[in-house]
This record gives structure tokens, sequence and C-alpha cells, in this order.
């Protein structure tokens, strides 16, 4: 199920969910599971090979993006099946290899959505916010391209710069986009912004990647250090689930 921090709505038409959002796990799972609810013989493609799975063991993989913040029993409770039944798949090689192909397809997903999309200052809050419960693997294979990314686009725009040359207005948006989620990020860490993203790069993003843009800086610094929502993430991604179960329910009902 997807939802946003402040305005949660549920509507069903023609047996799809359709909600806000801004949590990018909450997004690519409810995507995954509708198109497998559609398919009339669905089946996931692995390794060449066309498995089946319920779709609530199917769940159960997708949601092993945040092994590590939800615990096997979490997981379990999330996909509405139960411990046991979650303790003989994950034994099953099948299964294992869905776990792990959600990891490498939802960290695609996740960085693609960063650079190809502009957000509000609150929506990149509550993505890191998110980004902190995901699989360290995910969070690696997130963080290392897009930081790297992050910092050749701000070497480029310095350069430009320095010598006075018209700025690239794609790499202005991809350095605000990066940024502002890396600052959000090092900030959920209880560290100052500036330790984990670097005095350079906030250089970058105040003196010429706002003022190129037009943009007003002080909308991001008003909801630094603010880590309610960080706090309290877990709790509303379970809670979230819940729904995403009860759609699944109802799906299984009306095939029957």
């Amino acid at each position: 199920m997807i939802y946003t921090l402040v305005i949660f709505s549920e509507k069903f038409q023609g047996g799809d969910i359709v909600v806000d959002s801004l949590f990018l796990g909450q997004d690519w799972i409810q995507e995954r599971i509708l198109e497998y609810s559609r398919e009339q013989k669905p089946m996931v493609s692995l390794q060449q090979r066309g498995i089946v799975f319920p779709e609530r063991i199917y769940l159960a993989g997708l949601l092993h993006i945040y092994t590590g913040s939800l615990t096997p029993a979490e997981i379990a409770d999330a996909a509405g099946v139960s411990f046991k039944e979650l303790g003989f798949w994950k034994v099953q090689i099948d299964f294992m290899v869905l776990a792990d192909a959600a990891k490498v397809g939802f960290s695609d997903y996740f960085r693609e959505e960063l650079l190809m999309n502009d957000y509000e200052p609150s929506e990149y809050r509550s993505i890191a916010s998110e980004y902190l419960l995901f699989d360290e693997q995910v969070r690696t294979q997130i963080r290392a391209p897009l930081f790297s990314q992050m910092k050749r686009v701000a070497n480029s725009l310095s350069n430009y710069s320095r010598v006075k040359l018209k700025l690239d207005r794609s790499d202005l948006k991809i350095f605000k986009r990066l940024y502002s989620f890396f600052v959000f990020e090092s900030d959920h860490l209880a560290a100052k912004p500036l330790e984990q993203v670097g005095e350079r790069l906030d250089l970058v993003a105040k003196q010429i990647v706002w003022s190129g843009l037009n943009a007003k800086y002080s909308d991001t610094e008003r909801l630094l250090s603010d880590k309610k929502l960080a706090k309290n993430i877990k709790n509303l991604v379970m809670e979230r689930f819940d729904d995403l179960s009860v759609h699944i329910e109802r799906h299984s009902r009306e095939a029957e």
C-alpha cells in the first residue's frame, strides 16, 4: 500500500488501490503486487524460469528489502502469513532468489526515481527516513553510485561557475535532487549534514545550484533536524502494510 506522511486515502477502482504516496519502498512493493495479482496465471521470472508463488509469499519476498529493520516475525505479520510458513519458504532456493532479486530490482527503481523526479523538501525527508529501514545491501546499491554521481556533477558545476560559463540546467536539477536526498539522510543519522555530505558540496548547493534554479534553500533548512518522522517511520510502514494485506485478501476471495 502507498501512503503519505500527512494525507492517507484509499480507494478501490477495478480492484486497484489508488492512494497518495511519498515512500518509494511502499510504492514499488504495491506496484509489483498489483501487477502480480492481475495476471491470470501469475508467475515470477527468476533465472530464466517462471516460478509461481502464493501472493502473500511473493509479498513476503518483496518485503526483504527491509531486512535488518523488520524482523522475520514482522515480515510474516506484514505479509499476512504465519511465522512457521515463512520459515518454511525462507529455506527454499526459489524464495531466496526472489528475495535477492527484489533487493536488486528495488535498488534500480529507487535510483531512477531519485534521478528523474523532483520532490518537495518534506517528501525528500520522508524518502530519506524510509531509506534508513532498507537492507544494508539495498542501501549500498543505492548510495554508492548516486553519491559518486553527485560529486561528479558538483565538480562540473564548480568548474563552469568558476570560469563563468553557462551552467547546464540538467546538471543543476540532478545535483539538487541528489543533494536534497543525501542531506536529509545524513540528518536522520543524527550527524551534522556537513559532516556526511561535505562542506564543498554544501557550498555548491547553496551558492550555485539553488540560486541557479531560483529555488529557496530555506525550505530545506526548515525541515532539517526534525527527527519525529525518522523515529516513527517503522511503525508507519507496518501500519500501512495492513491495508495491502486487506487488498490481497479481497482479491483472493474474488478469485474463488
